[in-house]
């Protein structure tokens, strides 16, 4: 998988200098004296050489690498839910005496094993893209904790509130993981 999404934006970042490298206006000039030419070729009547055509086929092929790199990270954070949904239910249920580092540590080590070896593995933008995946698993997990259940102390929520701190900090690493404007999304709210 990491390979994959990799090679994907290998290709991706690939295609931008392209405009340049083929001299995009080079050949937008050849299309307006081709224009001129009383039997052009079909390519030019039909506008299929113009500059805006080749910068949209650019810009096409690039929004649909970026949707197969999303599905493939979305399937992988898909695959971490049942993982991330048991270690949350475990802090939902744990003694409320248990303090809220000791409640997620499970959840935290799950995530730093896991992000670590896809860290290793990927490009910057592609575990960019996972972590901000991963992270939206995590909050609806929480979400549907509390969604979900009976009204409880308000030591619960204190401590439910401690513990997505606690995961915003892990998340934002130091400004070495996701950005706050990536981590305070909507779901977060």
């Amino acid at each position: 998988m990491c390979i994959t999404i990799n090679n994907i934006e290998q290709v991706r970042r690939s295609l931008k200098p392209l405009p340049t490298l083929l001299d995009f206006n080079e050949i937008q000039q050849a299309v307006e004296l081709a224009k001129d030419d009383p039997h052009p070729p079909k390519e030019v009547t039909t506008g299929l050489l113009g500059k805006a055509s080749l910068q949209g086929l650019i810009k096409q092929a690039d929004e649909e690498m970026v949707a197969q790199i999303r599905q493939v990270v979305d399937r992988l954070a898909d695959k971490m839910r049942p993982d991330i949904k048991k270690d949350v239910f475990h802090l939902n249920w744990a003694p409320e005496s248990l303090p809220a580092e000791e409640a997620v540590g499970d959840l935290l080590e799950y995530l730093d094993n896991n992000l670590n070896a896809l860290n290793s593995h990927l490009l910057k933008a592609n575990f960019d893209r996972i972590l901000s995946s991963i992270w939206v698993e995590v909050l609806e997990e929480f979400k549907e904790v509390l969604d979900t259940e009976e009204m409880r102390p308000p030591v619960f929520y204190q401590r439910m509130f401690q513990a997505l701190s606690l995961l915003v900090d892990f998340m934002y690493a130091n400004g070495n993981g996701l950005e706050m404007e990536a981590i305070l999304i909507k779901p977060f709210e």
